[in-house]
C-alpha cells in the first residue's frame, strides 16, 4: 500500500480567518502598526484559505506540499493562540468597564495592565505575520488552483443520534459455524480458544458482538466478559477489564493480587466466554502470563481472539483452523452502501445513481466499513452530478491495492464540514477503544471554541448534539448506546477510523503510553492514562508549553498527585490551556493558582 500521509490545514485557517473577521481585537486601542499587522495577516491568511482545497488534494502525491501544509497548520494554531488573547483582554475589559472597581486597583505590572499588553502582543503578532509572509511566497512554488468546495454546505439531512443494525449482513455462515464451535465442542476441556482473523475494517468485531448477544449463547454461558485490548498489551489491564464484569468483584483498595485470586476462583465455578478484541501482540511470552488464570477453568470455558494477524492467531488460538473472514460479497455491500446512501425510494428507482454507485461499491475491496462510510457520504450528495464528481475523485486512479481504507475514509473526511472536521480530529487525543459520552465530549468540544454559535440563537449544548449527530450519521462513529436512567448516550470509534484521525492531527495529539521519552513541542491536545502502577513520569507532560487540552485517563488503579506542585508547574507552562480533565486523578481541591490559566473554560475534578 502507499504511503498514507494527511495535513488538514484548512479547519485551522478557516477558523482563524473567521476570528480575524469578527473585529473583536479593535476594541483594544493598540498601536496602528499592529492593527496593520492584524489586517495583513487576515489579508495573507484569507488568500491561502481559497487556494487550500487544491494543496490537500495534491498533497495525496506530494510531499513537498505535505510539509508545506504542516508549516502553514502549525503556524494557523499559533495565530490562533494569539488572536485568543486579543478576544480574552477584550472580555476582560468589557467586564472591567461594567465593574471600575476591578481596575481601580490593578498592578501597573500585573498581566492585565493594558501597556503592558498592547507592549507583548505586539511582539506575538509581528512575528505570526513574518511567518505567514515565508509561508505565502513559498505557496507560490505549488502553482495552486482556486477552486469551489462544497464541504461546507448545509445538508438538510434528518438524523437520529441512536442508530442500531440489528442485522449482520453475509455472514450468516460465519456465525453459526463459531456459535457451534463455543456451545458445542471442547467441552471436556477447560478452556479453547478461537481466533477470528481478518483486514481491519472487514467485521471482526462486529461478528464476535453478534455472537456474545446470540440467546443461544446467554443461555449456554454463566458468565461473559469483554476486553478490548489494542495494540498495546498489558497483563494488568486485561485483569482488571475482566474483574469489573464479574459480580461481587473486590472493592478498587484491592491489590491485583487479590483480585486475580478472586478472578481465578470465579473461572473455576461459572462456565465462561472471554473476547478479547483486538489483539496485537505477538509475544509469546506475553501471551503465556495469562495462561495460568484459565489452567482450571470451568469445562467448556472459551475464548474470542480478533486479530488482524495470522502470528497472533497461531500463538493464541487452540481450536483449528481459525475462523478467517474474507471480503463481504458485492451483493452485501451494497445493501450496507444503500441503506445509508438513498434518503428516499425516489433516489433509489434511480438508474443513473445505481450505477455509478455500483461502481464505486467494487472499489471497497469487501470491507464493510468501507461501504457504510462511502455510503454515509453519498447520503450528502444530491442528483448525478455531484454523484458523478465523487466517483471521478483522484483517489479512485489509484491501483486497488493502493486505495486500502483509510483512502476511502479520506474521501468522507474531506467532504466534511470544517467546523465537523475539527471535532472529529480532536477525538485523537482520546486511545483506541475509548468510550466516549456524548456530554462531556461536547463539553471539552465547546472549551476548545469548535462549536460555533454566531449564526444561531441555539445554546452551544445543542449544537453540539447537533455535530455529534452528524459525525454518528457519516459513521464517523459507532456502538452507541444510551442509558436512560443517567440521561447519558456513550459511543465507541472504529479503530481505522481512530487512525484517520490521528493520522491527521499527527504529533499535535498524543496518547501518553509507559514508553513515552518526550513530547513533541506542537503537542495541543494530551491524555495521561494515569494509575499507581503507571511507568508514566507525569513531569514529562511540562514539556507540552502549546498545550490546550490535558485529559487523565482511569487506568485501573489511582493514586493521589501533589496537587499543589502540579498547579504550580501547569499555570507555569500550560499558558493556553482550554480543558483541564482530571475525573480521574484523585484531586480534591485546586489552589487559587488556576486562575491564572485564562484561555481555561473547562476543568472537571469529579
Amino acid at each position: 500500500m502507499a504511503e498514507f500521509a494527511v495535513t488538514a490545514a484548512s479547519p485551522v485557517v478557516k477558523m482563524v480567518v473567521e476570528k480575524l473577521a469578527s473585529g473583536l481585537w479593535k476594541e483594544l486601542g493598540l498601536e496602528r502598526s499592529v492593527y496593520t499587522d492584524m489586517e495583513k495577516l487576515h489579508s495573507k491568511l484569507s488568500t491561502i484559505q481559497n487556494v487550500l482545497d487544491d494543496a490537500e488534494k495534491k498533497s495525496i502525491t506530494n510531499k513537498a506540499l505535505q510539509g508545506w501544509l504542516k508549516k502553514l497548520k502549525d503556524a494557523a494554531l499559533d495565530a490562533d493562540d494569539v488572536v485568543d488573547e486579543f478576544q480574552t483582554e477584550a472580555l476582560r475589559r468589557r467586564m472591567e468597564r461594567y465593574d471600575r472597581m476591578t481596575g481601580k486597583v490593578r498592578d501597573f505590572f500585573s498581566s492585565n495592565n493594558p501597556i503592558a499588553f498592547r507592549y507583548k502582543i505586539g511582539g506575538k503578532i509581528r512575528e505570526i505575520r513574518e511567518r505567514f509572509d515565508e509561508i505565502t511566497k513559498e505557496n507560490n512554488d505549488f502553482n495552486l488552483m482556486v477552486i469551489k468546495s462544497d464541504s461546507d454546505r448545509t445538508v438538510s439531512r434528518e438524523t437520529k443520534s441512536l442508530t442500531v443494525e440489528s442485522e449482520i449482513y453475509g455472514r450468516d455462515n460465519e456465525k453459526n459455524e463459531v456459535i457451534q464451535i463455543l456451545v458445542d465442542k471442547d467441552n471436556d476441556k477447560n478452556i479453547s480458544i478461537l481466533p477470528i482473523v481478518g483486514l481491519g475494517g472487514i467485521g471482526k468485531t462486529t461478528l464476535a458482538q453478534t455472537v456474545y448477544h446470540n440467546e443461544r449463547i446467554e443461555e449456554h454461558f454463566e458468565l461473559r466478559m469483554w476486553v478490548c485490548v489494542g495494540e498495546n498489551f498489558d497483563e494488568e489491564v486485561v485483569l482488571q477489564k475482566m474483574i469489573v464484569q464479574v459480580p461481587g468483584e473486590p472493592k478498587n483498595s484491592s491489590t491485583l493480587e487479590t483480585k486475580s485470586s478472586f478472578l481465578e476462583k470465579e473461572l473455576r465455578t461459572k462456565r465462561f466466554l472471554l473476547v478479547l478484541d483486538d489483539l496485537w501482540n505477538e509475544d509469546e511470552l506475553e501471551w503465556e502470563k495469562l495462561k495460568p488464570l484459565f489452567e482450571h477453568a470451568k469445562l467448556g470455558s472459551k475464548i474470542i481472539v480478533t486479530t488482524r494477524s495470522e502470528r497472533v492467531a497461531s500463538i493464541a488460538g487452540t481450536i483449528v483452523p481459525p475462523c478467517r473472514l474474507q471480503g463481504l460479497g458485492i451483493d452485501c455491500c451494497w445493501i450496507l452502501f444503500k441503506q445509508r446512501a438513498f434518503r428516499s425510494e425516489t433516489e433509489e428507482d434511480n438508474p443513473e445513481l445505481v450505477e455509478i454507485g455500483w461502481e464505486m461499491v467494487k472499489k471497497c475491496g469487501g470491507l464493510p466499513l468501507a461501504a457504510k462510510a462511502l455510503g454515509s457520504l453519498m447520503s450528502s450528495k444530491r442528483g448525478k452530478d455531484e454523484w458523478l464528481a465523487i466517483k471521478n475523485n483522484e483517489i479512485w486512479q489509484l491501483s486497488e491495492d493502493e486505495i486500502g481504507i483509510l483512502h476511502v475514509l479520506k474521501l468522507s473526511y474531506n467532504h466534511l464540514p470544517s467546523h465537523l472536521k475539527r471535532c472529529f480530529t480532536y477525538c485523537s487525543v482520546f486511545p483506541k477503544d475509548h468510550i466516549f459520552e456524548m456530554t462531556r465530549l461536547i463539553q471539552l468540544w465547546m472549551a476548545e471554541g469548535l462549536i460555533d454559535t454566531s449564526r444561531t440563537s441555539q445554546n452551544a449544548e445543542d449544537i453540539g448534539k447537533q455535530y455529534f449527530d452528524n459525525l454518528l450519521s457519516r459513521s464517523f462513529f459507532q456502538d452507541v448506546q444510551l442509558y436512560e436512567k443517567i440521561n447519558q448516550v456513550t459511543c465507541k470509534m472504529h479503530d481505522l477510523v481512530h487512525d484517520l484521525a490521528c493520522s491527521i492531527t499527527e504529533d499535535e495529539a498524543l496518547v501518553m503510553e509507559g514508553d513515552t521519552k518526550g513530547i513533541s513541542h506542537g503537542c495541543r491536545y494530551l491524555s495521561v492514562p494515569y494509575s499507581s502502577g503507571s511507568s508514566i513520569d507525569f513531569k514529562t507532560t511540562y514539556e507540552a508549553k502549546k498545550l490546550r487540552s490535558l485529559v487523565l485517563l482511569e487506568a485501573g488503579y489511582r493514586s493521589n498527585v501533589d496537587v499543589d506542585e502540579f498547579i504550580f508547574n501547569a499555570t507555569k507552562t500550560f499558558t493556553q490551556l482550554r480543558a483541564l480533565d482530571l475525573n480521574h486523578g484523585g484531586f480534591a481541591k485546586l489552589s487559587n493558582r488556576i486562575s491564572i490559566l485564562k484561555h481555561l473554560r473547562f476543568i472537571d475534578l469529579s
